[in-house]
């Protein structure tokens, strides 16, 4: 393949990851804040997370990664242009003063949906032209979306101590639009009105059928095994960011400290993603799974342990080991071992079981401990989800190579 095609292509993606991750810190990593300010329990910020996670796990990301699946002009990079749209416009109407409390809920559980629904399709739109044969760097640009990430934090973090919640909205909304106009100009490989390039995969010329959800899950027991302990690992890691302010202020900080941490979580996950593959190249992935459950138990162990901000700031560096290399791996792992047709729908449950039910389930369970007991008790709680899951990955991919 041209060099200089493919540098255009794994820029252009680079920039749909930063664009998407930025959007995500903007408005999704400051939830529990938001909701607070308008008067939510912790309880209920939870419960908002939770329908918003939840709706997109049962309801709206089965049916668009199945028609994906099946139908080609439903594709990933159109479903991302619909979601980005439908986010940014409901994230104006919250801006205002004038949105009531059930409405901005509502709202938030749909920006909810649309946050987690758009992750998978944007690994899918990578992993298609990998299984085509254009070696896209998938690590370089989910790497890149974390250092955007840091950079979405560390403003929210500051711009919520200096000014109203409500001013990370029209943040969210630009950011968004700008996401869609990228996401339709991104058309390369057999993606609708994009231009087909050399060098195919003859593998990729297979014809699979697409299934459905449980039967792919009875096809491919492994790999529902890997999605339960995601679901697992990922609740204590969604606990954790959504709830990150009371961790902050119990080792003596406040939202600014909360934007630090969170951006230097996201920052040590650039490293990693960028290295992932000559990680990969040196090692199985049943060892690189071994190191992210390491290091989500870890990393859940020094919060409960921290006594200052000093340790929560080297705490967050975990993440290197946790989201770092355990993302890009559950990517490739789908796009190793889940045949062509079910690769979007593999992407989506693995995505929305972790991302989606895992870290729903954590949150509300999460909320109702913070507001009965208080932030120790939730802490243990991410441990024992940490430990609990690890196991079952561990199982899972113990045949990996």
């Amino acid at each position: 393949m041209n060099d200089k095609l493919l540098s255009k292509i794994n820029t252009h993606y680079i920039i749909l990851q930063s664009l998407y991750w930025m959007g995500y810190a903007t408005v999704w990593a400051s939830r529990s804040v938001v909701l607070l300010y308008k008067g939510c329990t912790n309880a209920q910020a939870g419960a908002i997370s939770a329908a918003s996670l939840l709706s997109a796990a049962f309801v709206f990301q089965p049916a668009m990664s199945s028609l994906a699946d099946r139908n080609p002009r439903f594709s990933s990079r159109r479903f991302s242009m619909a979601l980005c749209v439908a986010a940014s416009c409901a994230s104006l109407v919250m801006w205002s003063d004038a949105c009531p409390l059930p409405l901005f809920a509502v709202l938030y559980i749909l920006i909810g949906v649309c946050l987690v629904g758009l992750a998978p399709f944007l690994n899918s739109m990578s992993m298609a032209l990998v299984l085509d044969g254009i070696p896209v760097d998938y690590g370089l640009g989910r790497g890149v979306g974390s250092g955007f990430y840091a950079v979405g934090a560390l403003a929210m973090g500051f711009l919520l101590e200096g000014f109203r919640a409500t001013v990370i909205f029209p943040l969210f909304s630009a950011i968004f639009f700008l996401l869609c106009f990228a996401s339709f100009l991104f058309r390369y490989g057999s993606d609708a009105g994009g231009t087909r390039l050399p060098e195919p995969n003859p593998a990729a010329e297979r014809q699979d059928k697409a299934l459905g959800n449980l039967a792919l899950l009875r096809r491919y027991p492994a790999f529902t095994c890997l999605i339960a302990g995601y679901a697992l690992m990922f609740s204590s890691h969604g606990v954790t960011c959504t709830y990150m302010i009371h961790i902050t202020e119990r080792a003596g900080g406040g939202k600014s400290a909360m934007g630090i941490a969170l951006a230097i979580g996201a920052l040590v996950e650039v490293p990693a993603m960028m290295l992932f593959n000559r990680l990969r190249e040196k090692t199985s992935l049943k060892f690189i799974f071994g190191l992210t459950v390491f290091g989500f138990f870890i990393r859940n162990l020094l919060f409960l342990l921290a006594p200052s901000m000093t340790v929560v700031y080297i705490t967050v560096f975990l993440q290197f080991l946790e989201c770092g290399i355990s993302i890009p791996a559950t990517v490739y792992y789908v796009a190793q071992n889940i045949d062509k047709a079910n690769q979007v729908k593999g992407q989506s449950l693995l995505h929305l079981t972790s991302n989606g039910i895992g870290s729903a389930m954590g949150t509300l369970i999460a909320g109702r401990l913070l507001d009965a007991a208080g932030v120790h008790e939730m802490l243990i709680f991410t441990i024992c989800c940490s430990v609990a899951g690890g196991l079952i990955v561990i199982a899972a991919t113990r045949k990996d190579t």
